[in-house]
């Protein structure tokens, strides 16, 4: 009897071991001590101008110092070997070459956003994409340099000017005149066969 109540005991306290490690290791968001902001909006936001931590899968905040995260700065996460990067909802604006040089393989762009700034994720690994129907712009060459072969799009997305996607390469007719040519359609796109198409 008192060997099951030992083995019971034991087995109790490693299930309360393993539930704080895998507590501590899913923690939501990273350390704020990895981002360097600035305050915006009189006091009642944060722009976050760089990120000064080393790892590869970056979580940002919803809120840093208290204050929520509403804007990446142009150039914040530029070059620093990230393969996944989470945004929390609630950021509006993504700089111009925010993420840029990265090897991002995922990213998740919150229904939050407004802005896509220029060359935003230039240079990066994603073969996917999902963009939100509140993106009013995307700014030229933001998805540029990655091998895009499936873009989902909301309503009423303005791409401004050509994407510049691998593979379809420099052809300045590719996924930005197949979707002016499809007359703005929210929907799933495809790069199949050499040819971008609609599903």
């Amino acid at each position: 009897m008192r060997t099951k109540k030992t083995i019971l005991v034991t087995l109790q306290a490693l299930l309360l071991i393993i539930m704080s490690i895998l507590s501590s290791c899913g923690q939501k968001y990273d350390d704020e001590s990895d981002f360097r902001v600035s305050i915006i909006n009189d006091g009642k936001a944060v722009m976050i101008t760089r990120y000064v931590g080393n790892k590869q899968t970056v979580r940002i905040p919803a809120k840093i110092n208290g204050l929520p995260v509403t804007r990446i700065a142009d150039e914040a996460f530029e070059e620093k070997n990230l393969y996944n990067v989470i945004i929390p909802n609630g950021v509006l604006t993504i700089g111009e070459g925010a993420f840029w040089g990265n090897k991002l393989s995922s990213v998740t762009i919150p229904n939050s956003v407004t802005s896509l700034g220029d060359a935003a994720f230039y240079d990066n690994d994603l073969t996917s994409v999902i963009i939100p129907n509140n993106i009013g712009r995307i700014g030229i060459m933001a998805f540029y340099e990655n091998p895009l072969t499936q873009i989902t799009i909301g309503a009423d997305v303005d791409l401004v000017g050509e994407m510049y996607l691998r593979p379809a390469g420099w052809d300045e007719k590719g996924f930005y005149q197949f979707y002016v040519d499809n007359n703005k359609q929210a929907g799933s796109y495809v790069y199949q066969d050499q040819v971008w198409i609609k599903r």
